[in-house]
């Protein structure tokens, strides 16, 4: 009975046993497979057997390596690096994956970690061909052009499978660099390596422009759309419409003409013109009608590799139902300069406003005085032209500012700003200073859709009282400037915009915008809603 039991024990072992060689058996073929089949180029048929390799043999470092290399060739890099982290977990000296890693690093726009596991490749594998060009495009990076192209050039020679990208980027290094003959010798290279390719056609349109450093370019745009507009006419709380005025809201056509023309252009200079028309047709409220063209000038200074500097003086004049609106003429000056994965602009403007129109008598002051007597009659007529000097807007306006766009991964990216305005208005009604900031946030989506979204705040203090705060006491009082509360405004601004391709010169959009202009003097206090869709044309040479 005992040698009966001991001999059916031992058979289960050796059962087991051979259960648990044959699943790591299975696994072993399952991820030779997926290598063969990763070798072939065929990643996703690859990807399930070794999802089925896993599940056997879940600590197998090679499966996970293998995993991350198809997620990483298939643009997969959040995937790619859960994998690629769980073979070095499982394995900590597994060849070769520093250099994988680093790669799903860059990809995703994280370059200090990209840095960080390319130093690693660097030195297990210094002569990767890999390891250079990734070391190239990180130098691209950091604006280190010369240093870059020279990497970059280097991983081509090492295997000439990589030298299509890897010298047409160092051909746009070299331009940057201003060696225009190094320049022209690598893109040569792409078309030669790489006859008939996207890479060579890429490569001749960068010739051309080598070719022609003082060709003049043009361009135009041509937007046009309908739109929702809740309140037309900014009504505040409380106040009451103009009998000429049936409502607030309404729908309206809107279109948007630019064109401009580049007068001048050398590796360290651009200057051009542009011209600008905006126009809108309301449906209901035809005294809302804008006609707006402007004009505007640019003067582009390089000052290096990844900075330049614009000056950019402009001149509008606006319509309200065909009657003189508004002149204004200013200038801004920015610097933009080019980090390692941000861009950065920091800007000064100054803009003199001229409003046109005639400043409205204040209804309720000269209601008043067309049934009073002498001198009554003539104390509120004398206040209400001090009312209307007080409203009269035409000023001076001073800005500054700074914006931040950082690229957080491949297809998303984030901007921050802050900024200061003052207006000086010839009145007392319109003078103020505006603290503002803005966040936001654009992000690639399926099917070429791109989604942008920015919010935004400000506060806007105002010097003096509101003259719309009981009017007849400030017509009357002596003291008027002073009477009141000093109107303070918090300005709150949404505005999502979704947009598409149709193809290169057709694209479509659909925005919506939201203002909320949180007042403590109610005349000013309202909120509004535009919403509308938009198709743009473009052009250029």
């Amino acid at each position: 009975m005992r040698t009966r039991l001991a001999a059916l024990l031992a058979c289960a072992g050796l059962c087991g046993f051979a259960g648990v060689a044959t699943a790591a058996d299975e696994a072993a073929v399952l991820r030779l497979r997926a290598e063969q089949l990763a070798a072939q180029d065929q990643c996703e048929e690859a990807l399930v057997r070794l999802r089925r390799a896993r599940e056997l043999a879940p600590e197998d470092a090679r499966s996970a390596l293998v995993t991350g290399r198809c997620a990483l060739r298939l643009n997969r890099y959040e995937a790619a690096l859960g994998s690629l982290e769980e073979a070095r977990r499982l394995d900590p000296g597994v060849q070769g994956v520093a250099i994988d890693l680093a790669m799903a690093h860059f990809h995703r726009a994280d370059y200090v970690s990209a840095e960080r596991e390319l130093a690693n490749a660097e030195r297990a594998m210094p002569d990767d061909p890999r390891v250079a060009l990734y070391r190239g495009l990180l130098l691209l990076q950091r604006a280190q052009d010369v240093e870059g192209a020279r990497a970059l050039e280097r991983a081509g020679r090492l295997d000439q499978d990589i030298d299509p990208l890897a010298s047409y980027y160092a051909g746009l290094a070299w331009e940057r660099a201003r060696d225009r003959a190094r320049a022209e010798e690598a893109l040569r290279r792409v078309q030669s390596a790489a006859p008939g390719s996207d890479w060579a056609q890429q490569a001749s349109l960068a010739l051309d422009r080598l070719g022609e450093p003082y060709r003049r370019h043009w361009w135009a745009d041509a937007t046009l759309g309908m739109v929702y507009d809740s309140n037309v006419v900014l009504r505040g709380s409380g106040v009451v419409l103009p009998a000429e005025i049936s409502n607030q809201e309404d729908g309206v056509g809107v279109w948007s003409l630019e064109s401009g023309y580049e007068l001048l252009r050398n590796p360290d200079w651009s200057a051009g013109a542009i011209a600008g028309y905006d126009g809108s047709a309301h449906f209901d409220l035809n005294q809302f009608n804008l006609q707006y063209p402007t004009l505007a000038g640019w003067i582009d200074r390089r000052i290096d590799d990844a900075s330049f500097v614009r000056l950019q003086p402009f001149f509008g004049y606006a319509w309200y139902d065909a009657e003189p609106y508004l002149g204004a003429v200013g200038g801004n000056l920015a610097y933009y300069r080019r980090y390692a994965a941000s861009s950065g602009r920091a800007f000064a403007e100054i803009v003199y406003d001229d409003y046109l129109f005639t400043i409205a008598d204040d209804p309720v002051v000269l209601g008043l005085a067309d049934l009073s007597v002498e001198p009554q009659k003539s104390a509120l007529l004398a206040g209400n032209e001090r009312l209307k000097s007080a409203r009269d807007r035409d000023g001076v306006e001073v800005a500054a500012g700074y914006e931040q766009v950082l690229a957080v991964r491949e297809g998303t990216s984030v901007r921050a700003g802050v900024g200061y305005r003052h207006y000086d208005a010839a009145g007392t009604e319109y003078t103020h200073d505006h603290f503002g900031l803005w966040l936001g946030a654009r992000q690639r989506l399926p099917w070429r859709f791109d989604l942008d979204v920015v919010g935004s705040y400000a506060y806007e203090p105002y010097r003096y009282p509101s003259t719309y705060v009981n009017p007849l006491a400030k017509a009357l009082n002596p003291a008027w400037l002073d009477t009141g509360p000093r109107r303070r405004d918090n300005v709150w601004r949404v505005k999502v915009l979704l947009e598409r391709p149709i193809n290169d010169w057709l694209k479509a959009s659909a925005r919506w915008q939201y203002d909320n202009n949180d007042s403590n003097t109610s005349v000013f206090k309202y909120d509004r809603h535009i919403a509308g869709g938009f198709l743009t044309v473009s052009f250029g040479g």
